[in-house]
């Protein structure tokens, strides 16, 4: 299933706008502490350090990208299992054809390949 994306204004899980996200980062630079400003703009305290705080953004963005591939690895693999799930599944139902068209119980002809 593919989720839909949004643009940042569309994105209701993001709080902030750009100007926000500038302001933010002046006053941090002004010394205003993280608890203030996340208090300021109803964000957790995460939220504000994610943007004033380039290393751990980088190392956010990473750890994001670690679980999609993650997630994209295992989605492969189940995909895989459900393809080699039908295909034993068919190859059961035709031997079964099979046997039932030889004892002469199945009217319609098979082909066995």
């Amino acid at each position: 299933m593919k989720y839909p994306r949004y643009t940042k204004k569309q994105d209701a899980r993001c709080k902030l706008s750009k100007n926000d996200i500038k302001a933010i980062q002046v006053m941090y630079e002004q010394g205003i502490k993280r608890e203030d400003l996340a208090s300021r703009y109803k964000v957790s305290i995460s939220a504000i350090r994610y943007w004033v705080d380039d290393e751990y953004r980088r190392k956010t963005i990473k750890g994001n990208a670690k679980r999609e591939i993650a997630w994209q690895e295992n989605n492969k693999e189940l995909a895989l299992a459900k393809k080699r799930k039908a295909k034993r599944k068919k190859r059961e139902t035709q031997r079964e054809e099979i046997i039932l068209y030889r004892r002469g119980n199945y009217k319609k002809k098979i082909n066995p390949h």
